[in-house]
């Protein structure tokens, strides 16, 4: 005998365009379900006349790292793999596993808007300060859109210190951008 009754179910979100945004849902999804200090942390450094990143996933008492990638794409690549590998459980609702940061080619991790403002906000960095600076972005869900992603430049052993705030890393990186433009032209003239 058939039975009349209707199950719901949920539909499976798509999968995001975007690495970046496959991170801030993840990250979202673990903060709701785990931890509500769910945090991404990127940190962009020379490492002898290239640029190095690192980024780290911290959620309750659990933190993963992963250092000296040569690119944005790799360094999130790399510390998603991390994190399942040590923590398998983690994402295993199918809603979940739509979101997961994998699998995205080098030219899919920034929309081309972002891309271009986040280069052109390492570039100069590297040229303003040379090897020593450091960018750090933090991505967090919070509940004010503006404060969901903070960036701060580091430079010539902390002389020069900025921070800006963003609801989008695009926001954060224009505004740490706008707010560094002084510096930067400090150090450029006296090269």
């Amino acid at each position: 005998m058939a039975s009349d009754a209707t199950h719901r179910r949920k539909p499976i979100p798509s999968r995001p365009k975007m690495g970046w945004q496959a991170w801030e849902s993840t990250t979202g999804y673990i903060a709701s379900n785990y931890n509500p200090d769910a945090t991404l942390k990127i940190e962009i450094y020379p490492i002898n006349e290239v640029v190095g990143w690192a980024a780290t996933f911290s959620w309750g008492q659990y933190q993963e790292s992963v250092r000296d990638y040569m690119s944005f794409g790799e360094a999130l690549s790399a510390l998603w793999l991390q994190i399942e590998s040590h923590h398998p459980s983690l994402m295993e609702a199918p809603e979940a596993r739509t979101r997961r940061p994998i699998s995205y080619a080098d030219e899919d991790w920034l929309d081309q808007m972002t891309l271009d403002v986040f280069s052109r906000l390492v570039g100069v960095t590297e040229m303003a300060f040379g090897g020593q600076w450091q960018l750090v972005i933090v991505y967090r869900p919070a509940e004010n859109p503006a404060d969901r992603v903070q960036t701060r430049l580091i430079a010539q052993n902390g002389d020069a210190t900025i921070g800006a705030r963003g609801a989008t890393l695009r926001d954060a990186c224009r505004a740490l951008f706008t707010s560094a433009a002084v510096r930067f032209r400090q150090f450029v003239l006296k090269l």
